[in-house]
């Protein structure tokens, strides 16, 4: 189960979004199959500092090198497919530190292609039906 949760007016509110999030996954009996998503770092920090020490948490913003994701205590980066493209030699970094890499938003078969052959862990899409037809081929 993936669950963006959005940016926020104030950090106040994203820490009082975050704990109740984290409670009511927890209330379920969710969270070993959760991963959080977030653009907003606090958030990301907020979710790490709620949520149990397991928990995977992406990080969407983009321009965090995997290294600093790692040390801040995230699992995923997830971003952009115009960036990682950019940056195609951070997949490799990002796997040596044991973190996950998702890329979005994946919309054409062209960039299905190149997401599969770099070794993207999962892609986001607007056309699931596109990126299972370039996956299983």
């Amino acid at each position: 189960i993936y669950i963006e949760i959005k940016e926020h007016a104030t950090s106040r509110l994203e820490s009082e979004v975050a704990q109740k999030v984290v409670a009511a996954v927890s209330e379920y009996q969710l969270q070993d199959n959760v991963t959080y998503l977030s653009f907003s770092q606090h958030l990301c920090n907020e979710l790490r500092r709620y949520a149990p020490s397991s928990t995977a948490i992406a990080y969407l913003g983009s321009n965090l090198a995997p290294r600093l994701v790692e040390r801040l205590g995230y699992t995923d980066i997830c971003y952009r497919v115009k960036t990682l493209k950019r940056r195609s030699r951070w997949i490799a970094k990002a796997h040596g530190l044991g973190l996950r890499v998702g890329v979005w938003t994946v919309n054409s078969v062209d960039d299905a292609r190149w997401a599969r052959s770099q070794g993207v862990d999962y892609i986001i899409t607007d056309d699931p039906m596109l990126v299972e037809s370039v996956v299983n081929n």
